[in-house]
């Protein structure tokens, strides 16, 4: 294999700095001397546990029981014929249909109502607005005399 070129760096000589010296203040705690207590020796009694039995877990039985078959008991009130309790029936379901369809229509009227009040808002918010124009503030502030109604 062709032998690599040889690079040199330039020698640089650096200008010679002397950090001036500091010294920390030293700093040692006064001596103290602890006194010896001696404590006396005391010999503790092994204390057992108290025994006891630890009751046994209850059975339980999640058997379903068979139901007997119901009494059959008569009605107490006799049944009306069928066609009787058939109009009842009819007469009920047209008495509901009829409100129902009232409720719906006095809905409509709500919504159209709600809808005028929107309007009606826009409007005022945009008369407001026009008035707020000249006032101190602008239209962001506004600042207008207590009672003026807007």
């Amino acid at each position: 294999p062709p032998k690599a070129p040889e690079f040199s760096a330039p020698e640089v000589s650096l200008p010679d700095i002397k950090i001036p010296e500091f010294k920390a203040p030293s700093f040692s705690a006064p001596k103290f001397d602890m006194p010896k207590i001696e404590t006396p020796k005391i010999d503790v009694p092994k204390a057992e546990a108290p025994k006891f039995a630890v009751p046994s877990t209850p059975s339980y039985n999640f058997d379903t029981p068979v139901p007997s078959k119901p009494v059959e008991t008569a009605p107490s009130v006799p049944l009306e014929p069928q066609e009787v309790r058939d109009d009842r029936a009819r007469e009920a379901k047209a008495t509901y249909k009829g409100l129902y369809d009232e409720a719906k229509e006095l809905e409509k009227k709500a919504q159209e109502a709600a809808n005028k009040a929107k309007e009606a808002k826009k409007v005022a918010k945009e008369a407001k607005d026009a008035a707020c124009e000249t006032r101190t503030g602008g239209k962001i502030l506004c600042i207008r005399p207590f009672g003026i109604g807007y």
